[in-house]
């Protein structure tokens, strides 16, 4: 990264105090250390301070030892898992007796998480606690690495409003993102990335196409039910928090859906449901593939749906090579399912970049490569269902078109229903022909 004209344009800006860098490629986080270092002289010595927000998955990351895994968000028995929201403001909130507190609570609307742990939060409700936090000791330069993610659209605008409220006129925050922000307060500046090659990508070989679609009829020709997912009446809470409420919702085979909605409408507790992560789904009116929810195994259930989220890789490890981890990922315990053959497993491997760190280990290969291939070994199960949970956050935009070339290219004639979530026009690939919003735990239709 070279951040010689970008330092030229920050110090030549002194007036300038909320600042967007965007590109296709986001800088990392010992790039931005470097930027703090290089702009700190500027920094008056009464508030010269560097922060760099730390991301969620580098707080999961340091709280391994606590045995987070991905079903504790649903497990009631686990609510108490680790420090809450209401800790950490309370915590800062005594360090810096912050007098308008009441109002940022009600501002980043953290009454609603107020008895959550951590360890439980979303992307998007990760991001409001954080720059709330943040904000109650402003420094004199604060760096927010990729500032809009997991937040919906409503959000997006409302945190650079809070931001411009909170921060203080003469302390100065630098915020990444993979687009530039339209805002009155937001001066945009574009990354180049000079020393960094695009992630281009030639056309999918229809040869490899044919042989995908050879593999998915071995395990599609076989569905004999018209629905397979059918819930009537679905109602969530915990306490007396309603997550859904009266949920009515008929997914049949083939479909492609695109569900979206607000942050806390609801969305990761609907698919938690269909993939057999939520133990309340076992007391609700859910059908899946004709039978009722608790009739069959979980891994009987999961053998046939094919799952990635973010969450889900923000927890997993593992301590196999690249290749060893993407062949465990297509098993279902206990089961014999259909497994694709090698030569398809290879050409993938080599389309997406990859085929050169098969024998890497999995635990040494950078983030992207890591979600690269389990979104891989999701896509290439033998599966009924393919939900995709915001699988793109932390790509940059070259790989989120180059996933979503190959899905186009895949589901434009399959018959695998497909669940994808997302509320960014720029994630949704082209195939999708359904439409569901989540708001508030109800759902509407478009």
């Amino acid at each position: 990264m070279e951040w010689k004209e970008i330092i030229r344009e920050l110090k030549s800006n002194p007036r300038q105090s909320l600042w967007c860098l965007h590109g296709p490629h986001l800088p990392e986080t010992a790039e931005l250390r470097t930027l703090s270092k290089e702009l700190f002289p500027r920094l008056e010595s009464s508030n010269n301070r560097v922060v760099i927000m730390p991301t969620r998955s580098q707080y999961i990351n340091r709280h391994r030892h606590e045995g987070p895994f991905f079903q504790q968000r649903y497990q009631a028995s686990y609510n108490k898992q680790g420090e809450t929201v209401r800790e950490r403001i309370s915590a800062a909130d005594e360090k810096f007796r912050v007098p308008d507190l009441p109002d940022r609570i009600q501002a980043f609307e953290l009454q609603t998480l107020w008895d959550k742990p951590l360890l439980q939060l979303s992307s998007g409700e990760w991001q409001r606690f954080s720059v709330c936090e943040s904000l109650m000791n402003p420094p004199g330069l604060l760096i927010i690495p990729d500032l809009l993610k997991g937040l919906d659209l409503r959000w997006q605008l409302t945190i650079l409003d809070l931001i411009t409220r909170f921060k203080g006129s003469e302390n100065i925050l630098i915020f990444t993102s993979d687009h530039p922000i339209d805002h009155p307060a937001v001066v945009n500046y574009e990354v180049k990335n000079e020393g960094r090659t695009s992630d281009s990508f030639d056309a999918l070989d229809p040869a490899l196409i044919e042989a995908f679609h050879r593999y998915q009829s071995t395990f599609l020709n076989d569905i004999n039910q018209e629905i397979q997912i059918q819930m009537s009446g679905v109602n969530i809470q915990y306490g007396s928090r309603k997550i859904l409420n009266d949920i009515h919702w008929t997914v049949h085979t083939g479909d492609k859906w695109n569900i979206q909605g607000p942050n806390g409408a609801g969305k990761s507790t609907l698919i938690s449901l269909i993939n057999s992560d939520n133990p309340q789904g076992y007391s609700q009116p859910i059908l899946l593939f004709g039978v009722p929810y608790g009739r069959h195994s979980i891994w009987d259930r999961k053998a046939l749906i094919a799952y990635f989220g973010s969450d889900f890789f923000q927890y997993f490890n593992s301590s196999k090579t690249l290749e060893e981890t993407l062949y465990h990922q297509l098993k279902t315990p206990y089961l014999n399912t259909v497994q694709p053959p090698d030569s398809l497993i290879s050409g993938l491997l080599t389309w997406f970049g990859m085929n050169h760190l098969r024998n890497h280990l999995f635990t040494g290969v950078s983030p992207d490569i890591k979600r690269q291939v389990l979104l891989l070994a999701t896509y290439l199960k033998s599966s009924k269902i393919l939900v995709l949970d915001e699988p793109y956050q932390d790509f940059s935009l070259d790989k989120i078109r180059q996933n979503n070339h190959f899905l186009n290219a895949l589901h434009s004639q399959s018959q695998q229903t497909v669940i994808f979530v997302t509320h960014r026009d720029d994630h949704k690939p082209a195939f999708l022909n359904r439409h569901l919003i989540l708001k508030d735990g109800q759902i509407t239709y478009k």
